[in-house]
C-alpha cells in the first residue's frame, strides 16, 4: 500500500510539473489561450512532457545532462505550435529546464542538510524529506515561473542576434556545469560536507544564470531606450526639414510674386513694342522660376508633403527618375510615423540608387489606402543582388553608428501598427513594401 501511495504521488507530481513547465514556456512564447484547440495542443504536449519525464525516470532517479533531451522537447513543440522568434523558442526552453533543475537542486541540497543526509534520499527514498522536497519544488516552480512572466511580460526580451546567442550560450553551459555536478553527488555518495561544498558549487552556478538573466532583461530595456531616442532624433529631423521645406515654398513663392509684378511690365512693354520673340523667351524663363517651387505630391497632410517632396526632390536633383502615386485619406497611423517611415524609406532607396548608372536609376513611391490598412511601397532599381550581398541591409555610409537604424525602425513602425515590413527583389529592382493597420 506504502509502495502504491508513493507511485501515486511521484506519477502526480511528475504531470503537475509537466503543466506548470509547459505553461511557462507556452506563455513566453505570445500562446493565444483562447481557442478550445489551442487548450488542447497544450494538454496533448503536456501529458507528453510528462511521459518523458516518466520514461527517464524507469532508468534514473536524476537525469543530469540527459535532461538535455526536456530541452529539445520543448524546442520541437515551440517549433511546431508557437509563432515567437526562433531565439524566444529556444531561450523559453532552456530556461524552463534550467529552473526546474535549479529549484530541485537548491531544496535537494536544504532537505539533505536539515535531515544530516548525502542529497541522494531525497530523489530516492520513500522519506518524510522526499515528500516535503516534491511539495516545496512544485510550489516553487509555479511562483519562479510566474515572476519570470511578469518581469519579461512588462518589458519583452528584444535582442539582436548576437546577444541572443551569448545569452543561450550561457545558459547551456551553466545547464551542464550543474547537471555534471549534481550527477557527481549522487553518484559517488560522498560524505556529508563534500556533498555540501559542491552544493555551494552549484548555488554559484545559479548566481552566475540569475546575473545572465537580469543582463539579458537589461540589455533589451537599453537597446529600447536608445532606439527610442534615435528615433525621437530622427523624427525632430523631419519635423525641422518640414518646418524648412516650408519657409523655403514660402519664401520662393513670395519671391514669384514679388517678381510677377515686375515681370508684367516688362512683358507688356516688349508686346506693345512688338518684341515678340524676346516677350516669349521671357515667359518661359519665368514658368521655370515658378516650375521649381511646384509641388511634387499632395496626400493631404503637410507633415508627409514635406518629407514627400523634399525627398523626391533630392532624388531629381541626383538624376533619378521619380515617380509616385499616393492616395490622401492617411489617418489612423501619426503624422511622425509616417514621416519617419517614409523618410527612412527613400533614404534607403536613395542610397541604393545613386550606385547605378545614370541612365537606369528610379524610384517609384506607391501609398494605398484601404478601409482598415494603409499600404506603403518604395522600390527602387539596384546593382547586383541586394539581399545576398548585404541580407542584414546595413548602411554603405561610413558613419554607419549614426546611420544603420533605417530598416530596423521601418520594422519597428510597421510592428506598433500592427503590420509587417517586407524586402524582396524582382530582376534589378528592389522593392520595400509596409503594411500598416489603421488606429481608431
Amino acid at each position: 500500500m506504502t509502495d502504491f501511495l508513493w507511485g501515486l504521488i511521484e506519477h502526480l507530481s511528475t504531470v503537475f510539473e509537466a503543466f506548470v513547465v509547459t505553461r511557462f514556456v507556452f506563455s513566453f512564447n505570445y500562446f493565444d489561450w483562447k481557442p478550445v484547440r489551442n487548450k488542447v495542443i497544450y494538454v496533448c504536449c503536456s501529458l507528453g512532457h510528462a511521459a518523458l519525464i516518466t520514461v527517464f525516470n524507469c532508468f534514473t532517479s536524476f537525469e543530469g545532462v540527459l535532461g538535455i533531451a526536456y530541452i529539445a522537447y520543448f524546442i520541437i513543440i515551440s517549433l511546431l505550435f508557437l509563432k515567437s522568434r526562433l531565439a524566444e523558442k529556444i531561450f523559453s526552453s532552456i530556461l524552463s529546464i534550467l529552473v526546474v533543475l535549479t529549484v530541485s537542486v537548491l531544496f535537494s541540497g536544504t532537505v539533505s542538510a536539515a535531515f544530516g543526509e548525502y542529497s541522494g534520499f531525497t530523489y530516492s527514498e520513500q522519506r518524510l524529506g522526499r515528500f516535503i522536497a516534491i511539495v516545496l519544488v512544485q510550489t516553487l516552480l509555479i511562483t519562479v515561473f510566474d515572476a519570470i512572466l511578469k518581469i519579461t511580460g512588462k518589458e519583452r526580451v528584444t535582442l539582436n542576434k548576437k546577444e541572443w546567442g551569448l545569452i543561450i550560450s550561457v545558459f547551456t553551459i551553466s545547464f551542464a556545469a550543474m547537471a555534471f555536478i549534481h550527477t557527481a553527488v549522487l553518484i559517488y555518495e560522498y560524505d556529508f560536507l563534500p556533498s555540501m561544498l559542491l552544493m555551494c558549487a552549484e548555488i554559484c552556478v545559479i548566481a552566475v544564470i540569475a546575473v545572465c538573466f537580469y543582463m539579458t532583461l537589461f540589455l533589451s530595456a537599453s537597446r529600447k531606450d536608445a532606439e527610442e531616442l534615435r528615433t525621437e532624433k530622427q523624427q525632430r529631423e523631419y519635423r525641422l526639414q518640414y518646418a524648412e521645406n516650408v519657409k523655403q515654398q514660402y519664401e520662393e513663392i513670395h519671391m514669384i510674386r514679388h517678381d510677377m509684378k515686375h515681370a508684367y511690365s516688362v512683358i507688356n512693354a516688349l508686346l506693345l513694342e512688338g518684341k515678340y520673340d524676346e516677350a516669349v523667351k521671357y515667359v518661359q524663363g519665368s514658368s521655370e522660376n515658378i516650375s521649381s517651387a511646384e509641388t511634387i505630391i499632395d496626400v493631404g497632410n503637410d507633415f508627409v508633403n514635406a518629407i514627400l517632396n523634399s525627398k523626391l526632390s533630392l532624388a531629381k536633383t541626383k538624376g533619378i527618375e521619380v515617380l509616385c502615386g499616393a492616395a490622401k485619406n492617411l489617418e489612423g497611423v501619426e503624422d511622425e510615423d509616417l514621416c519617419a517611415l517614409l523618410g527612412n524609406m527613400l533614404d534607403n532607396a536613395i542610397e541604393a540608387c545613386v550606385l547605378c548608372e545614370r541612365d537606369r536609376r528610379m524610384i517609384e513611391v506607391n501609398i494605398a489606402s484601404y478601409s482598415k490598412q494603409i499600404v506603403i511601397t518604395v522600390s527602387n532599381t539596384a546593382e547586383g543582388d541586394v539581399l545576398k550581398n548585404n541580407p542584414e541591409l546595413a548602411t554603405a555610409k561610413k558613419d554607419a553608428r549614426n546611420h544603420g537604424f533605417g530598416v530596423e525602425s521601418i520594422r519597428q513602425i510597421a510592428k506598433k501598427y500592427d503590420g509587417n515590413a517586407r524586402f524582396y527583389q524582382e530582376n534589378s529592382v528592389f522593392f520595400c513594401k509596409v503594411l500598416l493597420l489603421r488606429r481608431s
